[in-house]
């Protein structure tokens, strides 16, 4: 082989080195670069699932605001009607006293009024009987004798019961 130029001791330096090299380039370059590609795999992986995790969280966290939402919606909605059925039957509660109070008031100034109207009619009709009793006192004086005015007074004073009655 020496006639086409090849170097026994050369070739075999050659390969011994390149067992050298690939022996250490296995043992402390490879293997170590191997392992951090798989750290760095198993990172990616671990990292994936925790978005998608997060991705679940999220949506999860949305979809109960919505239904907190939709909850707080409605329960303002039932409050407000709520609310306002209360404030309808206190109105009404209100108009309904009010209407009372004036209905008694109403009455209690109807009896007041009769009372009054009665008084002035006792008062009148004492007035008119007083009048009437003078009147006839004094027409009766000119016409009557002492005892005749005396048993007529009499019959005034016991039929003037039954004439006010």
């Amino acid at each position: 082989m020496a006639e086409l130029g090849i170097n026994w001791k050369l070739l075999m330096a050659q390969l011994i080195n390149f067992l050298l090299f690939f022996v250490v380039y296995k043992k402390y370059i490879a293997k170590p670069f191997l392992k951090y590609m798989r750290e760095q795999q198993i990172k990616e992986k671990a990292n994936e699932q925790y978005e998608k995790k997060l991705e679940e969280i999220k949506a999860k966290e949305a979809e109960i605001l919505a239904k907190a939402r939709t909850q707080a919606e409605k329960e303002s909605i039932r409050l407000i009607k709520q609310t306002k059925e209360s404030a309808a039957k206190l109105k009404e509660k209100l108009i309904k006293d009010m209407k009372k109070e004036v209905e008694e008031e109403r009455q209690r100034l109807l009896k007041q009024i009769d009372q009054e109207r009665e008084e002035l009619e006792r008062d009148l009709k004492e007035k008119v009987y007083t009048l009437a009793l003078k009147i006839s006192e004094e027409s009766l004086q000119e016409f009557l004798d002492e005892q005749r005015k005396k048993e007529y007074t009499r019959y005034l004073l016991k039929n003037l019961e039954k004439i006010k009655a």
